[in-house]
């Protein structure tokens, strides 16, 4: 997947529809490099759940084809 923005994107998620809702961008302290930056999507599913999912867990299950994007689908 290429660097965009994908917030708003409607996903399919093993027969869910759901929508990423935020971006969530941190960053902790470490020895070395002194800072890892990390981010996260936040998902709202149709059936109310809301999940949290790192960005390299969300690329890997895109890859993989258990999300995909609904528009891409259309």
């Amino acid at each position: 997947m290429k660097k965009q923005n994908i917030v708003g994107k409607l996903i399919m998620d093993n027969g869910e529809m759901g929508i990423i809702i935020n971006k969530i961008s941190h960053a902790s302290w470490t020895d070395d490099p002194y800072m890892n930056f990390h981010v996260s999507y936040e998902i709202k599913y149709i059936n109310g759940t809301r999940c949290v999912i790192s960005e390299p867990s969300l690329l890997e299950m895109i890859s993989s084809g258990r999300i995909y994007f609904v528009e891409d689908d259309v």
